[in-house]
Parts: C-alpha cells; sequence; structure tokens
C-alpha cells in the first residue's frame, strides 16, 4: 500500500470507531430507558407536583387567591406539619381522614412549618397511617403554616390517581388551602 492509502484507511477505521461509539452510546441509553424501574416516572409526578405547590404557594402575595392544582397519586399524603406543633392528632373530626396514630413532625421539619409528601395506605377500617420519615417521604420547609378553614394542618389523600383544583389564599401568618374540585385521570 502506498503512503495516501494507508492514511485514507486509518482516517476510514478512526471515523468508523467514533460512529461505532456514538450508536453503541444511544443503543445503551435507550436500553436504559426501557428497563428502568417501574413506577419510577409516576413517583416523579407526585414530587413534581408537591415542588409545584409550595413554589406557587411561597410566590404568593399578601392576601393573593390563586387556584392551583395537585396530583394525588395512591401510597401518597401530601400533608402540612406547623411550627408550633410536633404531631398531628386528628381523630375522627372534621378535619379530613381519620388518623388512627399521631403523625410525628420529621425531624428535618423540627421547628419548621413543612409541605410534605409522605407514604401511606389507609388500612381496612379506612384509617391513614401517613410515614413521614420514610425513604420515598420528601419536605419543603415554607415559611407560613398551612392550613384549611377548620383545621391547623392541611391534608390530602385520594386512593385514586386525581387531579384537585385547590384555591389557596396567603394571609398574614399562614397559607389557607381548600380543595374546590377533583377530576379522575
Amino acid at each position: 500500500m502506498n503512503k495516501k492509502g494507508i492514511e485514507t484507511y486509518l482516517l476510514n477505521v478512526i471515523i468508523g470507531l467514533i460512529i461505532a461509539v456514538i450508536l453503541v452510546f444511544i443503543l445503551l441509553n435507550l436500553i436504559g430507558q426501557f428497563i428502568s424501574p417501574a413506577g419510577k416516572g409516576e413517583e416523579d409526578t407526585i414530587y413534581f407536583y408537591h415542588t409545584k405547590l409550595a413554589k406557587d404557594l411561597i410566590d404568593m402575595n399578601l392576601n393573593e387567591i390563586k387556584n392551583l392544582t395537585f396530583l394525588t397519586k395512591k401510597g401518597f399524603v401530601l400533608i402540612s406539619f406547623s411550627k408550633e406543633f410536633d404531631q398531628i392528632d386528628i381523630k375522627n373530626n372534621e378535619c379530613s381522614y381519620s388518623i388512627k396514630e399521631s403523625v410525628m413532625k420529621p425531624v428535618k421539619c423540627r421547628d419548621k412549618n413543612c409541605l410534605c409528601i409522605c407514604n401511606s395506605d389507609p388500612n381496612l377500617a379506612g384509617e391513614l397511617r401517613p410515614d413521614c420519615n420514610s425513604q420515598e417521604a420528601r419536605c419543603i420547609e415554607m415559611p407560613l403554616k398551612i392550613k384549611t378553614l377548620k383545621c391547623e394542618n392541611f391534608i390530602l389523600y385520594d386512593s385514586n390517581e386525581k387531579l384537585y383544583n385547590l384555591e389557596t389564599k396567603k394571609e398574614r401568618e399562614s397559607f389557607i388551602i381548600n380543595t374546590i374540585t377533583s377530576k379522575a385521570l
């Protein structure tokens, strides 16, 4: 082979290797998307809505009223903790769901107002048992406490995936959240 032939051959080999590496990278990326853990995308969705709700509340002005949304997911409960209390104890009253045992405020929320996504499935009696210290639980520190008109804490749970419309208002010392409607998905 002459010198020009060797250079052309080496150039073709190098270009071929570069193309092969790119194709292998693309193929591995596609395979990784199909083999990823089941439900991971669904889990990310609840965290997205949790983060968006917290950010939208924080961005509100005093006395502003906004309609916001939150997507529920089976196995998770949205729950607020006030910095004044170390636990939530709501038993069979007008404050939403029946909670069998007190819900302890997560350690990361001690002396803070927090909005948390906690693991929870109701037992056969329909009682929620939120676990806000589980590995899947996420909490966001809030500047004000979050409550409803009747209750000192806000709790939202649905055994089905539903998109909730929430009427929210920022007051001097708290955010007030009321559920307006829900739509099954």
